[in-house]
C-alpha cells in the first residue's frame, strides 16, 4: 500500500514538474513571438514611413496594411493607413473604406475633429450619389462648427451637405458666410455662382458673384479655369480666353492642365494637348487623370494601340486602380479584344469593385456580341439606378448607339436629348441629338437646335443649310433665297475649309436655281481632288442621271467603291438606287426594275 502511493505521489509530482516545464516552454516561446512580432511590426512601420518619404506610396500602403494585421490596435497607424490610401486611389469605394476606418477611430477617440473633418469630407464625396450620406456629413460638420465657428472650410463644407440635401437658401447662406471669411476661396465662391444660376434662378446675380471672383483674385489660374467652366454652358467661345490665361499662369496645376488639354482635342490640336499631360506622368503624387485623359486622346486621335500603352503605363506605377482598369477594359472593347476586357472585369470584381461601373462595363460586351435588346434593357435598368449620377453619360451614349443599331430613331434622339442636357457645356453633345432629332422625322425642332448652335459650331450651321436643301419650300422664308445659303457657306470657308462637306452643299445650292453648269464644275473639281470619296462622284452620277446623260452616269457609277464585279456592296447598291430615282421617268423606271432584278 505505501509503496503503491510513493509510486502515485511520484508520479504527481513528475506530472505536476512536466507540466510547469511544459508552461514555461510555452511561455517562453510566446514571449519569443511576440518579441519577434513587434520587432517585425516595427521594422514594417519604419520602412512603410520611409517608402511614404521617398514618396513610394503603393509598397507604404502594403506595409502599413501589414503592420495593422499585427498591430490593429495603433490608432495613429490606422489614421496614417486611411489617409494613404485615400491619396493613392480617389475612387468612391476607396472613400466609403476610409470612412469605415475613420469613424472607428473617431469612436474611441470622439474629440479628434481632424479625423471628424476628414470623415465629413469623404462623406460629402460619397454624397454626390447616395443623399443619405449628406446627412451624416451635416451631423459631423455640425459639431465641428460648434466647436470651432467662423471656420470659412467648416462652412463651405456645411454648405454642400445642404446642398446635396437640396437645402438650395440654406446652403447659399453658408457659402456666402464662408467667402467673406476667405475671398480666396475660389472653390466655394465657384460653387455659389452656378447654384445662383441653376437653382435660385438668379443668373445676373450669378454672373456678378463669379465676375468678383476672379476680380478678388486677379492672378490665380485656377480662379480663370472656374469662370472657364461656369461660362462654357452659356458662353462657349467666350469662356475660351480664361482657360488659355489660366494655363498660362498656372501649367503645373493638373486641373487646369486637363481642362486645357481638353479643349485643344476638342479642336484637333492633339499634339498640344498630349504635350500639357505628359509633364504629369512622372509625377510622386501617383494621379491616374493624366494616364486617362492621354488615353482618351489617343482614342479620339484614332489611335487605340497607344490608348491602351498609355493605361498600361499607369497601371504599372499603379498597380490595381479601379478607374485605370475599367478605362482599360473600355478600350479594349473597342477594339474588339473582348476576352482580354472580360479578364479586366473579373480583376475588377476581384478587387471588390462591383456595381454600376462593372455592369456598364458587361453591358458594352453585350452591344459588341449583337446582343443588342438584352444591352438596352441592363442599359436602362442601370440608367435609373444612377439617377443622373455618375456614368449616366456613357449609358446614355451608348443607348444611342443601341438604338441607332436597332433602327428606333425617336429613342436615339431621347437618349442623345438626356446627354445634352447633362453636358451644357459641349456643344458637340447638343449638335448629335439635333442630328438624330432630324433622323427622328422632328425636322422644325432640329432646325431649332441648330440655329441655337450656329454661332458655336460650324459643323451647326452646315448642318442647317443641309435642312433648308432638303426641303426647298421653305428656302423661301430666307430674306435672299439660296443667296444666303451660299454666303453662310462663303463663311464656313474661311473657318473650316478642310470640310469636304462645302463643295456638295454647293453644288446641291447651284442645282436649286438650274445653275447646272456650276454644279457640275464643282464636282468635278472635288472628284479630282479626292478620289477616294464617293459622295461627290454619286452626286455628279446623280446630275448626268437627271439630264439623261446616261453614259455619264455610268461612267461615274463605276468609280464608286464596290459598284463592279459580280457581288456589290449594299451601299453601292443604294447609291444606284439613288442615281436612277433622279432620271427622267421612263430611264428610271427600267434602271430601277433591272436593278431590283440583279439584286
Amino acid at each position: 500500500m505505501s509503496s503503491s502511493h510513493a509510486r502515485r505521489r511520484v508520479n504527481l509530482v513528475f506530472l505536476l514538474w512536466t507540466t510547469v516545464l511544459f508552461v514555461a516552454v510555452i511561455s517562453l516561446l510566446v514571449l519569443g513571438y511576440q518579441s519577434r512580432s513587434r520587432s517585425t511590426a516595427r521594422s514594417w512601420l519604419d520602412q512603410a514611413e520611409q517608402a511614404e518619404k521617398s514618396g513610394e506610396l503603393v509598397k507604404a500602403e502594403r506595409l502599413l496594411f501589414r503592420y495593422l494585421r499585427l498591430v490593429p490596435s495603433d490608432r495613429d497607424a490606422r489614421v496614417r493607413y486611411a489617409r494613404l490610401i485615400s491619396r493613392l486611389d480617389r475612387s468612391l469605394s476607396t472613400s466609403r473604406q476610409v470612412v469605415l476606418i475613420l469613424e472607428e477611430v473617431l469612436r474611441d477617440s470622439p474629440g479628434d475633429n481632424s479625423v471628424r473633418r476628414e470623415v465629413a469630407e469623404h462623406l460629402l464625396l460619397l454624397a454626390k450619389q447616395d443623399q443619405a450620406r449628406a446627412a451624416d456629413a451635416l451631423e459631423h460638420l455640425t459639431i465641428l462648427n460648434e466647436v470651432n465657428p467662423n471656420q470659412p472650410e467648416i462652412e463651405s463644407c456645411l454648405g454642400r451637405a445642404e446642398m446635396y440635401l437640396r437645402h438650395f437658401d440654406k446652403a447659399a447662406a453658408w457659402f456666402s458666410k464662408a467667402i467673406q471669411h476667405a475671398p480666396e476661396d475660389v472653390e466655394t465662391a465657384s460653387i455659389l455662382a452656378t447654384l445662383t444660376r441653376d437653382e435660385l434662378k438668379s443668373p445676373k446675380q450669378a454672373d456678378q458673384l463669379i465676375n468678383a471672383m476672379v476680380d478678388n483674385n486677379p492672378r490665380s489660374g485656377r480662379a480663370l479655369l472656374l469662370r472657364h467652366q461656369f461660362r462654357r454652358v452659356t458662353q462657349p467661345s467666350a469662356s475660351n480666353g480664361d482657360l488659355k490665361l489660366a494655363f498660362e499662369l498656372a501649367p503645373d496645376d493638373l486641373d487646369i492642365a486637363l481642362a486645357w488639354a481638353n479643349l485643344q482635342v476638342e479642336q484637333g490640336n492633339f499634339d498640344v494637348a498630349r504635350t500639357a499631360l505628359q509633364r504629369f506622368l512622372d509625377r510622386p503624387d501617383l494621379d491616374p487623370r493624366p494616364y486617362v485623359a492621354l488615353a482618351l486622346l489617343e482614342i479620339r486621335a484614332g489611335r487605340p494601340v497607344e490608348a491602351e500603352s498609355r493605361l498600361r503605363d499607369g497601371l504599372g506605377r499603379l498597380p490595381n486602380n479601379p478607374e485605370l482598369i475599367y478605362r482599360l477594359a473600355n478600350t479594349q472593347i473597342e477594339q474588339g479584344k473582348l476576352r482580354e476586357a472580360e479578364q479586366q472585369i473579373t480583376a475588377l470584381k476581384t478587387s471588390g469593385i462591383i456595381g454600376p461601373p462593372v455592369e456598364f462595363l458587361e453591358c458594352r460586351l453585350l452591344v459588341e456580341q449583337g446582343k443588342l435588346a438584352e444591352a438596352v434593357t441592363s442599359l436602362e435598368t442601370l440608367r435609373a439606378a444612377l439617377a443622373g449620377g455618375e456614368l449616366s453619360s456613357e449609358v446614355d451614349a451608348l443607348l444611342a448607339v443601341c438604338h441607332a443599331r436597332l433602327d428606333q430613331p425617336e429613342q436615339r434622339a431621347e437618349a442623345l436629348r438626356r446627354l445634352a442636357d447633362r453636358n451644357l457645356g459641349q456643344p458637340t453633345a447638343r449638335l448629335a441629338f439635333a442630328q438624330a432629332l432630324r433622323e427622328a422625322g422632328k425636322l422644325e425642332e432640329a432646325d431649332q437646335e441648330f440655329r441655337a448652335l450656329a454661332d458655336q459650331v460650324p459643323e451647326a450651321r452646315l448642318e442647317l443649310i443641309r435642312s433648308y436643301l432638303a426641303q426647298p419650300e421653305r428656302i423661301t422664308s430666307l430674306p435672299d433665297g439660296v443667296k444666303t445659303l451660299e454666303r453662310w457657306l462663303d463663311e464656313l470657308v474661311k473657318v473650316i475649309p478642310d470640310n469636304s462637306d462645302l463643295a456638295l452643299l454647293r453644288a446641291e445650292a447651284a442645282l436649286r436655281e438650274a445653275r447646272t453648269e456650276e454644279a457640275v464644275r464643282i464636282l468635278e473639281t472635288e472628284t479630282q481632288s479626292h478620289p477616294e470619296r464617293p459622295e461627290p462622284i454619286i452626286a455628279l452620277a446623280t446630275v448626268w442621271a437627271s439630264r439623261g446623260e446616261i453614259q455619264r452616269a455610268e461612267q461615274q457609277l463605276r468609280r464608286v467603291p464596290g459598284a463592279s464585279g459580280a457581288r456589290r456592296t449594299r451601299e453601292a447598291l443604294l447609291a444606284e438606287a439613288r442615281i436612277w430615282s433622279a432620271a427622267p421617268p421612263e430611264i428610271a423606271h427600267r434602271r430601277l426594275l433591272e436593278l431590283e432584278a440583279d439584286t
